[in-house]
């Protein structure tokens, strides 16, 4: 939850809506991409998806093997990551990537199951030549992830949907007064909101959140500082003042509204 006690990002809609949208996600990787991992869990988690990853997922005093095996065996897709340092090394990362082989030959043929994700410019395994792979370093990687997961039938819609109120969510739990004033804006059939008071930190906590939003069609934004900087008394930061722009009143309407059905708590 945030510090302002609004929402949780994954838990923004209903569970009747989460269960209907997510797939569930099997998260390989070898112990020195860990780092890497970690910033994979929570961009498949942000999609609105169920992810598996032992550090996240395993509980105390289980069978880890078995549990492996079975959260690779319900998995509706097998997120392979790989490195230089993966693909070279004996471990168990090794036998993760042998059952989802094996996972994969009971699937109609045509079907995703595995979805090779290149970190470097490593060599993928054999086993995955006829699978095409991400390229993470790649600008449309999180597109194209973004798509795959979505791409198990009806899912699509929805869980873009979901998405996007989770971004909306973020941003309403991370500042104090963006968001009321475009959802102020929308309500009242405006395309564009009056100017707002960030700190800098602030901001660029929120700004892969405009930028997401951005590029979804949503919304633009722009700086509306004036020529002298203004310094908040209380931090020292620099004040900026954002103005949201272009609002989409089609696509933005529908979200809020969601989002107000499905808040969780009030802001402290």
């Amino acid at each position: 939850m945030s510090r302002g006690g609004r929402f949780v990002d994954s838990e923004v809609v209903s569970c009747s809506l989460l269960d209907s949208t997510m797939a569930t996600v099997f998260i390989s990787y070898a112990r020195e991409d860990l780092e890497f991992a970690r910033s994979l869990y929570a961009f498949v988690l942000e999609g609105g998806h169920k992810v598996w990853m032992d550090k996240e997922s395993l509980l105390p005093g289980e069978d880890w093997k078995q549990v492996i095996h079975k959260a690779i065996r319900e998995s509706d897709f097998f997120l392979a990551c790989l490195s230089k340092k993966s693909v070279s090394k004996r471990g168990y990362v090794q036998r993760e990537l042998k059952q989802a082989c094996e996972v994969l030959d009971e699937f109609p043929e045509g079907e995703i199951f595995i979805v090779p994700i290149r970190l470097d410019d490593c060599e993928p395994p054999q086993r995955f030549e006829d699978l095409h792979c991400i390229d993470w370093i790649d600008e449309n990687s999180k597109r194209l992830l973004r798509k795959t997961l979505s791409s198990k039938g009806k899912q699509d819609e929805s869980a873009e949907q979901f998405r996007l109120l989770n971004l909306l969510a973020r941003l309403r739990s991370r500042t104090r007064y963006l968001y009321p004033e475009l959802h102020k804006s929308a309500a009242a059939s405006q395309t564009r909101s009056e100017p707002v008071s960030l700190l800098e930190s602030t901001l660029e906590s929120v700004m892969p959140v405009l930028e997401e939003l951005k590029a979804n069609g949503l919304l633009e934004y722009s700086y509306a500082d004036d020529d002298a900087k203004v310094i908040d008394g209380r931090s020292g930061e620099l004040v900026r003042r954002v103005q949201l722009v272009s609002l989409d009143l089609n696509k933005l309407r529908p979200l809020l509204m969601a989002l107000e059905e499905h808040a969780i708590g009030d802001r402290e």
